[in-house]
């Protein structure tokens, strides 16, 4: 169902797939008159971590946690071509910290998925930190529909740059309005 080569929903099934099975394994060992006190210790454990894992964002979605990129790829500042909204977004990093930032392209109709909403990634720029603050600039980005989810509303997404070693945070999200 995806509309590109890239399609994580076969890694989605099976991580689902394989927490699920954990956390019922560790409750019927949990609940077991059998099962030894230490094992019963281990089961809660281990399924306490897969209940955790099975909440996580990242989990389903890895790309979008934490991530290496070479350094020299990143500008310093960056705003796209005929950019006319502007949002402030409180970022608690020292001055001079890039943020990347994206937002699908600008449309007024509802695109029917993430890769036609996001178009040819033109939607995109660079912005540096400044009393806690970074000003992005961006044109007024399309709603879109995700599978499970429906409509997402107008937002735009961004990472912060972690020092000067190619490490970008996670994908961080803030609604828009236009």
């Amino acid at each position: 169902m995806c509309d590109t080569n890239f399609c994580p929903s076969k890694a989605m099934v099976a991580n689902v797939l394989t927490q699920t099975f954990t956390l019922v394994a560790c409750v019927m060992t949990i609940f077991s008159r059998r099962s030894s006190p230490f094992l019963v210790l281990i089961c809660v454990v281990i399924g306490t971590l897969s209940a955790w894992l099975l909440t996580r964002r990242d989990t389903y979605l890895p790309f979008l946690g934490y991530v290496a990129v070479p350094p020299t790829l990143i500008k310093e500042r960056f705003i796209p071509p005929n950019a006319n909204v502007e949002a402030m977004i409180d970022i608690d990093a020292a001055d001079g910290t890039r943020v990347l930032y994206w937002g699908a392209a600008a449309s007024k109709e509802v695109k029917p998925s993430p890769w036609k909403a996001y178009d040819n990634w033109g939607n995109a720029g660079i912005s540096v930190v400044k009393d806690k603050k970074a000003v992005v600039v961006f044109n007024c980005p399309a709603e879109y529909e995700v599978p499970m989810r429906g409509k997402l509303d107008r937002h735009i997404h961004y990472r912060m740059c972690l020092g000067d070693l190619g490490m970008l945070g996670p994908v961080q999200t803030m609604k828009v309005e236009c």
